[in-house]
């Protein structure tokens, strides 16, 4: 792992303002693989913000990366995700999983009074294959298309039964929740009927800088 688990508390300047551009954007939901809907990325919908969100995002570990002398380059993917109660089976129920094809992830939680509803960091209890089960491993969160719910939370628990909560971190409001693509975890979620979790998520794809945090702390013997 390249990035340490960090949350940065008041991230955006405007945080209200940015719930305001996010309602005024289209949502769509896929085919379950991740709960309630998302936009599309905001490199398409809106590049200016998209590039203030990547460079403030990464300035937190790059400090130079506004400088035109800065060897930091990235692929990202930011959207805004929207999740209900009737998005989740019962509105508490997550895959522990991970994002292993980004270099890191980014949450910022934008859901003012709605403590509860944020991120478990996981680890495995043993080595070996943590993924899910052939029966389990597609449609997830599409409520609608689970015929035998009680064979659902079987197989959800013995998932989630292979790992342990490491770290928790709440959805305080314009808070800021940084992890490794690589980290198991999943939300944790109490989304009451009429509630809405809303978050912006980035995924930060082919990060290449001059050091990563992690690796820059090991090289201290």
């Amino acid at each position: 792992m390249n990035f340490p688990n960090t949350q940065i508390l008041n991230f955006f300047d405007n945080p209200y303002d940015i719930i305001h551009f996010a309602d005024s954007l289209e949502y769509e939901r896929n085919l379950g693989t991740y709960p309630g809907a998302r936009t599309e990325d905001m490199s398409l919908v809106a590049p200016e913000f998209f590039r203030f969100l990547c460079q403030r995002t990464l300035s937190i570990f790059y400090p130079g990366i506004t400088d035109k002398s800065s060897f930091v380059y990235w692929n990202a993917d930011a959207r805004f995700q929207k999740i209900t109660y009737d998005d989740l089976v019962d509105g508490t129920k997550t895959w522990v999983h991970d994002d292993r094809e980004a270099t890191f992830t980014s949450i910022i939680y934008l859901s003012p009074n709605m403590l509860g509803n944020g991120t478990g960091i996981y680890l495995p209890k043993s080595t070996g294959d943590v993924y899910y089960s052939e029966k389990s491993k597609v449609n997830h969160y599409q409520e609608n298309s689970i015929e035998d719910k009680e064979e659902y939370f079987k197989e959800l628990e013995a998932h989630n039964s292979k790992f342990y909560k490491a770290a928790h971190f709440d959805s305080v409001f314009n808070s800021h929740l940084i992890f490794d693509g690589h980290q198991p975890h999943k939300a944790e979620t109490n989304i009451k009927e009429g509630e809405t979790r809303l978050t912006l998520i980035t995924f930060f794809y082919q990060v290449t800088a001059p050091y990563f945090p992690l690796g820059n702390m090991r090289k201290i013997l």
